[in-house]
């Protein structure tokens, strides 16, 4: 796993293709989770894009949290 963190659209062109080249050779196996722009993850780089919005419904997070759907009887 890599995780990037927007730095991409902040890196000259010239080295923005050698850091596709080392993701394309040297770390051709390895899982790649980008935060950044919607633009950039237009890039031959990510094949599948996950958008993360925000719920409506407050959810509960932890050990004995209940699931927000989850109905009291």
């Amino acid at each position: 796993w890599l995780l990037i963190d927007d730095m991409l659209g902040s890196i000259d062109d010239e080295a923005l293709e050698r850091v596709m080249d080392i993701f394309a050779h040297e770390l051709e196996h390895t899982s790649v989770i980008h935060i950044g722009r919607a633009a950039q993850a237009r890039d031959p780089l990510f094949s599948r894009v996950l958008h993360l919005v925000k719920s409506p419904i407050p959810v509960a997070m932890g050990r004995g949290a209940r699931h927000a759907s989850a109905v009291d009887p």
